[in-house]
């Protein structure tokens, strides 16, 4: 017996609301008893901390394996997507599935078609899917008692998320099962993973408004000319970007540098240096272990520049704009997920700007100081939901739009049913979808046909994007 899913005509990455389809290939050499054959479409968020010495009369020992109290290790597996299709044999709503029924099928290749459509939020909340997890309808018992121990929040379903070997991920997949009735003949299972980028929900209108970082800037003057001490520049610096701070994922950052004088009649001044960071941090929560993970990726470095601002000349309170070509065609690097926030994760981002200035007379000029300024933003995917998802969800909120991740009480029917807003219309999902460096199916769980998961994180391939 083998079976295979092949999924039809999979993009780089899939978003919400897509539907992912594909079939389902069992051949069978010889005639086989089969109860059902059951896909699966799984997101799971994991994480596993060390934790320190003695620190579990916090926690439900019960909840954890004794390889786990021997190691000191604390875990955490949440089911953000979680849904179920049987395609053989095929369900009667009305009647519904028989238990304990087997059906004989004949030696050849039998194949199921299967269709499902990605939801916007996380189901951890959601008890009708959470019912469908293993152990749940048993009054919670292995993987369904750790989910009702479990904290879990309403947000956003987060992006494919590695970098951590060992400690946490976020994976999703599409498995099927092929359940047999002998005791002596176990599951068949085959397993395909696939990327995930969430898209944004509706941004406010365009405005004028901007977030700033300022400080002032000023030199040490040469102490053996007395007489250069009042042609010294002074004055601020200002880095800015549109409000509400949001970068888009492989989008160059919108930033505005103004040089403001304050000092008049000075020598000239020069832009030497300028560096662009996103520091990302990575909250991992596993139990009541937390660890702080933070990355740096270099969007752009340059330090050999002799730019001149403004000139001389300028009367104090003169602003002087930096050209943007420098920056403004340097997108994100494909590493960068969206921001977000889920029950065992959380991914932030500052935006860190180095300006370096000196003055002087051309060919005669030196770094003099860096000036740091620092922005709290958030990422976006840059892929926009269509035009009848959020004309749907205006009516929910007392503001039509909604900034990503924001949290919305009141349960998981406050969001409009998505499937009957776009239910007749064939908009796709708004914004380009470019390169985003994810999990592939080599980051699936660890199935062989006849295995069973085995709950352990596994090791990422392609090196942590830590710095690049």
């Amino acid at each position: 017996m083998s079976v295979r899913i092949y999924i039809d005509n999979a993009p780089p990455f899939y978003s919400n609301l897509d539907t992912i389809s594909g079939r389902i290939t069992l051949s069978l050499s010889s005639d086989e008893n089969i109860s059902a054959i059951l896909v699966k479409l799984e997101g799971e968020s994991k994480t596993a901390l060390e934790r320190p010495p003695g620190a579990f009369q916090h926690w439900d020992p019960s909840l954890m394996t004794e390889k786990d109290q021997r190691q000191g290790v604390s875990r955490e597996n949440h089911k953000v997507l979680y849904k179920v299709s049987q395609v053989f044999p095929t369900q009667n709503p009305g009647l519904g599935a028989t238990a304990g029924s087997v059906y004989t099928l004949r030696a050849g290749q039998h194949e199921y078609p299967f269709r499902f459509k990605i939801p916007v939020y996380s189901g951890c909340l959601d008890s009708q899917s959470q019912q469908l997890v293993p152990g749940m309808k048993l009054g919670g018992l292995g993987k369904g008692r750790q989910q009702l121990q479990y904290t879990h929040v309403k947000q956003p379903l987060p992006p494919s998320l590695t970098g951590f070997p060992g400690e946490a991920e976020i994976r999703y997949y599409a498995k099927v099962t092929v359940q047999r009735p002998s005791l002596f003949k176990a599951n068949r299972r085959w397993v395909v993973g696939f990327r995930f980028m969430p898209i944004e929900l509706p941004r406010p209108p365009p405005s004028a408004n901007e977030v700033y970082a300022r400080r002032p800037y000023s030199f040490q003057p040469n102490s053996a000319y007395p007489q250069t001490f009042k042609l010294v520049p002074r004055g601020e610096v200002d880095a800015r970007l549109p409000s509400p701070a949001v970068l888009t994922c492989n989008e160059p950052v919108p930033l505005r540098i103004i040089v403001r004088k304050l000092s008049e009649g000075s020598e000239q001044l020069y832009l030497m240096l300028l560096q662009l960071y996103l520091i990302g941090s990575t909250e991992v929560r596993a139990g009541d272990v937390v660890r702080l993970e933070p990355h740096v990726w270099n969007v752009m470095s340059t330090n050999r520049l002799v730019m001149p601002i403004g000139s001389p000349s300028d009367t104090s309170g003169t602003e002087i704009v930096v050209d943007t070509a420098l920056w403004d065609h340097i997108p994100l690097p494909n590493t960068v997920a969206p921001s977000f926030h889920i029950c065992n994760l959380t991914r932030k981002y500052d935006l860190d700007v180095r300006i370096g200035l000196g003055y002087g007379t051309p060919g005669n000029t030196q770094l003099q100081t860096i000036i740091p300024l620092c922005f709290q933003v958030d990422v976006s995917s840059g892929i926009s939901p269509p035009a009848a998802l959020v004309t749907a969800m205006a009516p929910a909120y007392d503001t039509p739009c909604l900034q990503l991740g924001d949290a919305v009480d009141g349960g998981m029917d406050v969001l409009p049913n998505y499937a009957d807003a776009i239910a007749n219309d064939p908009e796709s999902l708004g914004g380009e979808r470019r390169n985003f460096s994810g999990v592939t199916d080599l980051n699936a769980p660890d199935l062989e046909e006849n295995s069973a998961p085995t709950g352990d994180l596994k090791s990422n391939p392609v090196p942590p994007p830590s710095y690049v």
